[in-house]
């Protein structure tokens, strides 16, 4: 969020301005020095950006876990954000592509490894079984950040690669490979829980409203 964040300020404080907003653009400016800030002391791991923090100041997207250790979005964001593509910003797009990037299944993973056996809580993500959805699937428009990354530095032949990776028109004919993804009993089985999960959720919070005021 700091560097979607960044990335709107960038792009609304103009208009902004030319509607006589001036201090409310100082501040949010102001603002976005402080999260450009933390971003290079707090938010960098090493080899990648970090993905988050949980209640307990404890990070995620990190080489210390051993789920979630790289996510996506904070990698392409680092670049799309709109501030310039420093050494850190290209060596985290590199990390992407090394450990996000499955050429064989011609995925680009949301984030690796997905939320499974923690005892820590990453939110309802975990509601959905390892591989699926957020937790450690493909999410395609987040994939096409990462594309659109490569765009931003003038890096033609990734772009190329992890579009043409993304693009389901692209992908070979084979009858086999797609038998195995669309028939896997578990892969259903998979979306099938996740689906109930989120719609008993769903029942107990319309439950809620409903019995208010107690």
């Amino acid at each position: 969020m700091a560097w979607f964040q960044i990335a709107t300020v960038t792009a609304f404080a103009p208009v902004a301005q030319k509607g006589g907003q001036e201090e409310d653009v100082v501040r949010w400016r102001v603002h976005t020095l402080g999260l450009e800030n933390s971003l290079s002391t707090q938010a960098w791991d090493g080899d990648w950006y970090r993905r988050a923090f949980d209640d307990e100041g404890l990070p995620w997207g990190a080489s210390e876990n051993e789920e979630c250790r790289i996510d996506l979005i904070a990698q392409a964001w680092s670049v799309l954000s709109g501030l310039p593509a420093d050494a850190r910003a290209l060596k985290a797009l590199t990390s992407a592509g090394e450990n996000l990037v499955d050429v064989p299944n011609r995925l680009i993973l949301l984030l690796t490894p997905p939320f499974d056996k923690t005892d820590r809580d990453p939110g309802y993500i975990r509601a959905y079984p390892p591989g699926i959805r957020e937790n450690g699937g493909q999410y395609t428009h987040a994939a096409v950040w990462l594309g659109l990354a490569y765009v931003a530095i003038n890096e033609a032949t990734s772009r190329i690669r992890f579009s043409t990776l993304s693009t389901p028109f692209d992908a070979p004919q084979s009858s086999k490979r797609q038998t195995s993804i669309c028939a896997s009993p578990m892969r259903w089985r998979g979306m099938g829980r996740a689906w109930a999960l989120k719609r008993d959720r769903a029942r107990r919070s319309r439950t809620r409203v409903r019995q208010w005021p107690p």
